[in-house]
């Protein structure tokens, strides 16, 4: 059975994002809310209900990417800014594949330098999951997320979005136009369960979808059913280059 939060965090939520209401009438929109946002309390307390190995994530720059629609907010992604966070050279996503112990940082950043991508300018959703209720909103509401989120790094010039997909979702994408591959194309990988890294969640992949080719096809087709992005609360443009004394081999 499918997971959902409870009608107490959906109410929550909703209450959390009553600023943007006003804005959402009709239409799908979409948000990048940060720390100092205060729907962001709300959006953890129910992401915790979902995923409680979520308050053992190791400290980082986070945001909850939230597409609404009258007033609701209907799902969410927790992302993960990498080249926010000083010293982090790649996504929260690749640094889980180095803390499992299934790549070494010098194999990720070689081989996403032979696939022509650069670690730092991807972007890694760490948990995604519904907020409104199958009765406020019938509708399916992942794919346009997904389709928000990449049109939203193309905007920002992030060259791809990581993501642990499930067997269907990843079918649903590529029907979609997506490219989307493994995270790792040289090595097998899994996504690894934040409570004991050496086991797998064997419900989901590590998965990529660089942001280039079929995908920029793809966004030009379904720009009609793209949220319009209206905030963002966390300053994308404050990159900064680790200091030469940090340990790099933390990717």
């Amino acid at each position: 059975m499918k997971k959902i939060i409870s009608d107490r965090s959906r109410a929550e939520v909703h209450r959390s994002v009553r600023e943007h209401a006003h804005r959402t009438e009709g239409k799908y929109v979409s948000a990048v809310l940060g720390p100092d946002s205060e729907a962001f309390p709300a959006l953890e307390r129910a992401e915790a209900e979902l995923f409680p190995e979520m308050r053992d994530l190791p400290s980082g720059n986070y945001a909850f990417w939230v597409v609404m629609k009258d007033g609701m907010v209907l799902h969410t992604m927790r992302l993960s800014f990498p080249s926010l966070t000083y010293g982090l050279l790649a996504p929260f996503q690749l640094h889980e594949l180095v803390r499992s112990g299934q790549l070494t940082a010098r194999e990720i950043a070689e081989e996403y330098q032979r696939r022509g991508l650069e670690p730092a300018q991807l972007v890694s959703a760490e948990t995604h999951f519904r907020v409104a209720s199958i009765e406020e909103h019938a509708e399916s509401v992942a794919l346009p997320s997904y389709l928000g989120l990449t049109a939203y790094c193309l905007r920002t010039n992030r060259s791809g979005v990581l993501g642990h997909l499930n067997q269907i979702s990843i079918q649903q994408f590529k029907e979609a136009g997506f490219e989307v591959t493994s995270a790792s194309i040289e090595h097998d990988v899994y996504t690894p369960r934040l409570d004991d890294p050496a086991k797998a969640d064997v419900d989901y992949q590590p998965s990529l979808m660089p942001i280039r080719g079929e995908t920029l096809v793809a966004l030009d087709r379904l720009a009609a059913f793209t949220p319009e992005h209206i905030e963002t609360y966390i300053d994308l443009r404050d990159v900064r280059e680790p200091s030469s004394s940090e340990d790099h081999s933390r990717i």
